[in-house]
């Protein structure tokens, strides 16, 4: 044995570290920042986010991560005591055409290109509250872990950007797939 390593290339022993030093980052990896400026620790929390969302969503935003039977398995809801008492008296989320368009599709939507079929006066609501431009970000649940996760993001001076809406997804996908790995 002794005789095959001398006659090995004297990189052959650099390979087989950086072999094992490649296993070990595989299992350990270094924590850096990611495009959103948070370190990529596992496993990351909303309040992780909570400065991107409350810069971008200076209104308010409710963020619930793998969503199960009825209740998210961690949530986030930076609205207003006013509007999530009014919310909760009313049973918004029974009829919220925000979290309906959520259940139902992935991706992003400002408030005003969803549909609202039947009657409700949730978005009218919202309004009322000073929440006038908002979207909502879904974020489909996989094979093995088929929980779906939901934000909904509100503004009172403009829609957002298609980068603000990249952002926002970008992040709520972060959450939702950090959580989820065993």
């Amino acid at each position: 044995y002794a005789q095959s390593i001398q006659s090995s290339p004297p990189d052959h022993i650099g390979l087989i570290l950086a072999d094992v030093y490649g296993v070990f980052r595989a299992v350990f990896p270094e924590p850096t920042i990611n495009t959103l400026g948070i370190k990529d620790l596992r496993p990351m929390k909303p309040s992780d986010c909570k400065p991107l969302f409350a810069e971008l969503a200076p209104e308010g935003c409710y963020v619930a991560i793998r969503v199960g039977f009825y209740a998210p398995e961690v949530e986030m809801n930076l609205f207003s005591a006013e509007w999530i008492d009014h919310y909760t008296r009313i049973g918004g989320a029974l009829s919220d055409p925000l979290l309906h368009w959520a259940r139902d599709n992935s991706g992003h939507a400002h408030w005003h290109e969803i549909s609202v079929p039947g009657k409700t006066s949730i978005l009218a609501d919202y309004e009322r509250f000073g929440l006038s431009h908002g979207c909502v970000v879904s974020i489909p649940g996989s094979d093995e872990v088929p929980k779906r996760s939901v934000g909904i993001f509100a503004r009172h001076d403009r829609n957002f950007s298609a980068s603000e809406l990249s952002k926002l997804e970008h992040a709520l996908k972060n959450l939702h797939e950090d959580g989820a790995k065993p």
